[in-house]
């Protein structure tokens, strides 16, 4: 299930046409609400404020006279539902500070607008390298940035940043960061000084300081010193295990969709959250200046990891290029970290799930073993050609079995496929060979570790004393594993290599794959068991062993829910349903026939799995629809549904006639009807139901008694009901009883 479905993209260079388009309207729209403004009578608060940095001349801030600096968009207080827009294609040179708050639903947006081309770039704010961020918003509440170019470049000393969002003086709340492109922030790279600075960083500045629905989505992050983005959520030092509650600790932070590219250090870091989630999120080439472990002036980074954190949720992200140092070579490593992912320590209730992890030249998930017990599951991701597969390391440099070690980790249905897969410390495999003292009651299990290079037998892997249930295939079985299956997973496309969530599929797994219900079910406990494998499939019980849970997922359309034909009346409508299963999830068209299905044609625009028809008359009498679906693998047809008229007449008495005595009914019906009754109104009375008929070869025939009723004039109907409970009532005729005795008098 790749849900989805948010999404991994780049913000594009230049524009497409349909951006043009949206563009071109913003404008126009920008323009007339400008215009409108007094007409329409805004109310106060509700102000949007212009700058345009390439302006001749300051002026009061409207559209026809923008302001020409940052300096005099400072000067403003910003309210509910104030807008502070830069024209697109200009610079600002120096800081963005405004003040203020929003109000929720109701907040500040700084961004951008177009006047002229459409073509013109993001608004640049351009802190060349003198000043603590481009965008600094300090203890502001409610606040949406969004479409705007940020730098930051020109001094490799000091903490800089693209855009700093900070609380110092209370609680921050509802802050939205979208659709940016922050690049080339200079500053301090180091493992100790440089943290605070880089991209989007956030940060608590106090012990009342702390965030609330902060959302960092669809940025584009790159070329910057040192984080990609990060935020400090608190600087209380005291964080309770994950299953007790925090109050200092932000909450609400959420960080998806961005692409975060050449960073010197980390990716992507939440600290000082309680229940962050990072999700749907490219990372490539991090840790940039990565150096030597051993070494005082060391430099360290991961793609994507949480630390003073509770309740991280990791997932659906994609991490790959990260850089160990200067070199991984065996026999002179100089580097420290760079994988995809990292378990630190000093966090607790971590998720990492349904991850893309490859390409990188520390690994695929470093294991700090400090600070036992620290709750984290890794579960359900892909490693593909990582140097590494875990690294479990002593990362504070903390030595005791006792009290530092895996308690709580748990490494199950991971899919890991590269040459050589092996267990380093910092890539040296001697190193990991001295720690196996540490692993406490780490779990490794149901997971498919499958080596493509005939070297593998060469290097070490060890993956402790619960190591069970797994595939290790062109491998040697670990000492100590059990329940261990050594044959070829049987991967769909195991040679296919490359960027993009979708690669996953080439690492489903066939019919006949050993890997098939071999697993061992996951213990309870906290956190809980996965529900689902990476493609959204449920865990059976046992599982598969891997991170897809079942076979070859790709299906072609099977039709599970057929359309079942229908009776209308003139004027009314129908609804036909169908439903089919599929992997991927198939399209539906619904199609028609008027020809008894000898040949079909598309209803247009028909493409949802109910199809709604109507009004209809008798033309479409049996008609007929069915509903074809459609994947990559195969295409599938419904069976035929029929639109059934369901229309009656009177054929006798003729309308106007004169009746007496036993009188013949007779009625019309489409074909389907299951019975037609006649039904007398008139004469100061209601309806009464005064024959019902029988089919037969000369349609609905009944006898009626006359008699019965006293003479006067009446109208007279048919009524047929259908299956489905469809009733279908005729036109009425007119007749008129006699008085049978006065005629018989006047014949005597």
């Amino acid at each position: 299930m790749m849900t989805a479905a948010r999404r991994l993209r780049m913000p594009a260079t230049r524009p497409s046409g349909a951006w043009i388009l949206l563009t071109v309207v913003a404008v126009t729209m920008t323009q007339l609400g400008t215009a409108g403004a007094s007409a329409l009578g805004a109310p106060p608060g509700n102000a949007t404020w212009y700058v345009d940095c390439s302006a001749p001349a300051g002026g009061n801030g409207t559209m026809a006279a923008p302001f020409d600096s940052l300096q005099s968009a400072n000067q403003l207080t910003l309210g509910p539902g104030d807008q502070l827009l830069f024209r697109r294609g200009t610079v600002c040179p120096g800081m963005l500070a405004p003040r203020g708050n929003g109000a929720p639903g109701d907040p500040i947006v700084i961004g951008q607008y177009a006047a002229g081309s459409p073509f013109a770039s993001l608004p640049t704010i351009s802190g060349g390298g003198t000043v603590t961020a481009a965008v600094w918003l300090a203890d502001m509440s409610d606040v949406t940035v969004e479409d705007l170019q940020l730098t930051n470049a020109g001094n490799s000393t000091g903490v800089h940043r693209g855009l700093y969002f900070t609380s110092n003086t209370g609680p921050v709340s509802d802050l939205t960061v979208r659709d940016l492109e922050v690049d080339n922030v200079d500053g301090d790279n180091s493992f100790t000084g440089g943290k605070q600075g880089g991209g989007i960083v956030g940060q608590a500045l106090s012990s009342v300081g702390r965030f609330s629905n902060v959302m960092i989505e669809d940025n584009f992050v790159h070329d910057v010193s040192r984080q990609g983005i990060t935020i400090y959520g608190t600087t209380s030092g005291s964080r309770p295990p994950a299953t007790s509650p925090w109050p200092q600790a932000s909450t609400g932070v959420v960080i998806e969709g961005n692409t975060v590219q050449r960073v010197q250090g980390d990716g992507i870091v939440p600290l000082g959250t309680d229940g962050a989630v990072v999700q749907h999120n490219l990372v490539e080439q991090g840790n940039l200046g990565g150096y030597n472990w051993l070494s005082s002036s060391r430099n360290c980074a991961a793609g994507i990891w949480a630390w003073d954190a509770n309740n991280t949720l990791i997932q659906y992200n994609e991490v790959s290029g990260m850089a160990f140092g200067p070199s991984t070579n065996p026999s002179s490593l100089n580097g420290c970290d760079g994988e995809g992912f990292d378990a630190d320590y000093n966090q607790d209730g971590t998720v990492i799930q349904y991850n893309y992890s490859h390409d990188n030249a520390g690994g695929f998930i470093l294991l700090c073993t400090d600070q036992s017990p620290h709750r984290v599951v890794i579960r359900y991701n892909l490693s593909v050609d990582d140097n590494a597969t875990f690294n479990p390391s002593p990362c504070a440099l903390v030595i005791d079995p006792a009290t530092n070690n895996l308690d709580g980790v748990e490494m199950y249905n991971n899919t890991i496929v590269a040459p050589t897969p092996r267990v380093t410390v910092e890539l040296d495999e001697s190193l990991a060979k001295m720690v196996p003292p540490l692993y406490g009651s780490f779990e490794f299990e149901n997971n498919i570790v499958d080596a493509t290079s005939p070297d593998a037998a060469n290097h070490y892997f060890w993956c402790g004393t619960d190591c069970t249930n797994n595939v290790f295939s062109g491998m040697p079985v670990p000492s100590g594993a059990t329940n261990s299956v050594t044959a070829d997973p049987q991967f769909l496309l195991p040679w296919l290599r490359g960027s993009g969530l979708w690669v996953a599929n080439a690492f489903r797994l066939r019919p006949s794959s050993p890997a098939l219900g071999a697993g061992v079910v996951a213990p309870a406990g906290f956190p809980p068991p996965a529900t689902h494998d990476f493609f959204g499939v449920p865990v059976n019980t046992p599982p598969t062993i891997g991170f897809s849970e079942s076979a070859d997922r790709w299906a072609a359309p099977a039709v599970t829910a057929q359309p079942a034909s229908a009776f209308y009346t003139t004027g009314e409508s129908l609804d036909f349903t169908a439903a089919a299963s599929g992997i991927p999830a198939p399209n539906v068209q619904w199609q028609y026939s008027a020809n008894a299905g000898a040949t079909w044609a598309n209803v247009p625009g028909a493409t949802a799995t109910t199809l709604s028809v109507g009004p209809l008359n008798g033309f479409v009498n049996g008609w007929e629809v069915r509903a074809v679906f459609a994947n990559r693998f195969g295409s599938a047809a419904s069976a035929a549904a029929t639109v059934r008229w369901a229309a009656t007449s009177v054929l006798r008495p003729s309308n106007g006639a004169t009746v007496s005595g036993r009188v013949i009914l007779d009625a019309a019906a489409t074909s389907g009807a299951t019975q037609v009754r006649y039904e007398l109104i008139g004469a100061g009375r209601g309806d009464q139901v005064v024959a019902t008929g029988t089919l037969t070869l000369f349609g609905w025939l009944s006898v009626w008694n006359a008699a019965t009723v006293a003479a006067g004039v009446y109208s007279l109907v048919a009524v047929a009901t259908f299956p489905g409970g469809v009733v279908s009532t005729s036109a009425p005729v007119t007749i008129t009883v006699g008085d049978v005795s006065a005629s018989a008098k006047t014949a005597s």
